[in-house]
């Protein structure tokens, strides 16, 4: 967990298309380690631990795309986000990485784009509706 955490912190500082690729080889070259997180035996606590991680890391990449202002309601879309991300990742593992590591980065922005974009649109409804 932390040299996930030291990667995490350095994401920060990446740009935001090249996140999902970096996660993506990370959990790659580290095989062992994440089935042993989404073994269906274990205590999730790492698993939960991870989702704290990329929670902060959304958080943070959020706070810097939009000058450092966020609403209340921006934390359950990065909670969204964070967990759809840990999902994906946790499918691909106990598939035993049956998809490619470039095919897995592929589809995260994707469904990650889809997810800020429908969050985008409900925020603006939101403000029109209200006097």
């Amino acid at each position: 967990m932390l040299e996930m955490a030291s990667l995490i912190l350095e994401l920060e500082d990446v740009p935001y298309s090249e996140v999902f690729s970096k996660i993506i080889s990370y959990v790659d070259e580290n095989r062992t380690a994440f089935r042993m997180i989404f073994s269906p035996n274990g205590t999730n606590k790492m698993r939960f631990r991870l989702g704290t991680l990329l929670e902060g890391l959304l958080r943070q990449l959020y706070l810097e795309e939009n000058e450092g202002t966020a609403d209340r309601n921006v934390d359950y879309m990065i909670y969204y986000r964070a967990q759809g991300m840990i999902l994906v990742i946790q499918k691909w593992v106990l598939d035993d990485f049956k998809e490619s590591a470039d095919i897995i980065t592929k589809i995260m922005p994707v469904l990650d784009g889809r997810t800020e974009s429908d969050f985008g649109t409900w925020k603006k409804e939101q403000q029109k509706n209200c006097p």
